[in-house]
């Protein structure tokens, strides 16, 4: 159990005990598991090779007529059990800058897919995490069609936690704000800011400050998201 840390306080000395309905998540102590209960609650369930934990990344209409409406991006992701022959997985486009940064996402748009826009399906995070790396913009098909609610998973098929997603959001929001910057002034491009070392700092940075604000999930973390 040396290499298993508790998913509350990360502490990885001493022993540390699964979860006895899901068997996918480590506590150190009770106390941990409890305040810990109101994250990992909605992924209690029993591993299976044919499930992943994903998100739906809501549009603006499903995120309007959603329970969770606490903000412009706490109350668009959802936990999302996918199975493993979700189009996701077999259609679903690659989000180019995550994969430089050592977290490949794959996102799947239905009305990207098909062609369809709709009234009220922007998402303007979906568009941002499919940006392109070399000059910021999203492939003209994503600014064409609202692509309305989407799947997000980790390529790797681990779980793909709201936290996680927000952070690497957060990132992307970020590096589209340099992305105006000239070259010729002396400005990096913005391909060299998209490294794991970049990302790591970043959502460690992000991580700690909606820590301070009280936000649920936001536990610091020892080891890289």
């Amino acid at each position: 159990m040396a290499s298993k840390r508790c998913s509350k306080c990360q502490s990885g000395y001493g022993e540390v005990k699964a979860c006895s309905k899901c068997k996918t998540v480590w506590y150190c102590s009770q106390e941990c598991q409890k305040a810990h209960w109101g994250i990992h609650k909605p992924l209690c369930r029993p591993y299976s090779p044919n499930e992943v934990w994903g998100i739906k990344l809501l549009c603006d209409a499903d995120k309007a007529a959603s329970k969770d409406n606490s903000g412009p991006v706490p109350g668009r992701f959802v936990h999302e059990l996918v199975n493993n022959d979700h189009p996701v997985f077999k259609r679903g486009e690659l989000c180019p800058v995550t994969e430089l940064f050592g977290i490949p996402l794959l996102i799947y748009s239905a009305a990207v897919e098909r062609g369809i826009d709709m009234p009220g399906q922007g998402n303007q995070p979906a568009v941002y995490l499919r940006i392109e790396p070399d000059d910021g913009f999203a492939p003209p098909r994503w600014q064409m069609f609202l692509p309305g609610s989407c799947i997000v998973v980790r390529r790797d098929k681990k779980p793909l936690l709201k936290a996680t997603l927000e952070a690497i959001y957060a990132f992307h929001s970020k590096i589209l704000e340099g992305a105006g910057y000239p070259e010729s002034d002396g400005w990096a491009p913005i391909r060299e800011y998209m490294t794991p070392a970049a990302f790591q700092f970043f959502s460690r940075d992000y991580f700690e400050k909606q820590e301070e604000k009280k936000r649920v999930g936001f536990d610091p973390f020892f080891e890289p998201l």
